[in-house]
């Protein structure tokens, strides 16, 4: 992804993450049965998709159906070495800004990074006490341990609580990017980890509410961005009718 990135709201990201759960089989229908019509079906939009009804903001989902049930737990390396698990240990309970990065970028990777380190100079207090940055490397067969290391001392963040660099196996990256809702639709583009460096996701477990957002954004509107999709409580402030 790029600079020009679009905003995915949850409904898109909802989306792609729903085309990743098999479908359950359905039965024959009985040859003898009318036909008998179904729900309305969604409004085509321009593009000749089927346009939800859901905000195109952020959706929250009841807990029956939690987001991060679909997350694999998959298993990485941060950049102190330790071993984490992505669902049961970083995502589980948590508010979390989700950057796709690699060391060797020179494209959208330092906008990420100025606009996370931002985000976690407004929420400091807090950081790993219920809020995590989370930066996983695209560049699986390249990045080490040592590389990550190395690139968070550069932009001086190595040592800051809550903020992990991540790195994981080719298969299990492939299937968190999947699960996030970070790839590509064109199989071409799909195949080169240069695209996917430029999307945030974000979310809040507790609350089960997530969106994603190109990363290219100036950092006012990731952060404000942020603030309101992992708030606790509604969204919106109810009026006062009196």
């Amino acid at each position: 992804m790029t600079n020009s990135a679009p905003q995915y709201s949850l409904r898109t990201l909802l989306k792609r993450i729903g085309q990743q759960r098999p479908e359950a089989p359905t039965a024959p229908a009985t040859p003898a049965a009318p036909a008998t019509p179904s729900a309305i079906p969604p409004r085509p939009n321009a593009g000749g998709t089927a346009e939800s009804c859901a905000s195109p903001m952020v959706v929250k989902q009841s807990a029956a159906s939690r987001i991060s049930s679909r997350f694999p737990d998959a298993v990485l390396k941060n950049h102190r070495g330790e071993t984490r698990r992505f669902r049961s240990e970083l995502v589980a309970g948590q508010k979390l800004l989700i950057g796709f990065i690699y060391t060797r970028c020179e494209g959208v990777c330092p906008r990420t990074m100025e606009n996370m380190k931002r985000i976690y100079a407004q929420l400091e207090a807090e950081m790993g006490q219920g809020t995590r940055l989370l930066c996983l490397t695209v560049d699986t067969r390249r990045d080490t341990v040592a590389d990550l290391k190395a690139y968070a001392e550069t932009h001086g963040v190595a040592d800051r609580p809550g903020w992990e660099f991540l790195v994981g196996s080719e298969e299990d990256t492939q299937a968190l990017r999947r699960a996030l809702g970070a790839f590509e639709r064109d199989p071409e583009l799909d195949r080169d980890f240069r695209q996917h460096s430029g999307l945030f996701i974000m979310g809040n477990d507790r609350t089960n509410r997530w969106m994603g957002l190109a990363a290219g954004n100036p950092p006012e509107i990731v952060l404000r961005t942020f603030s309101r999709v992992t708030r606790e409580g509604p969204l919106v402030k109810a009026r006062n009718r009196a």
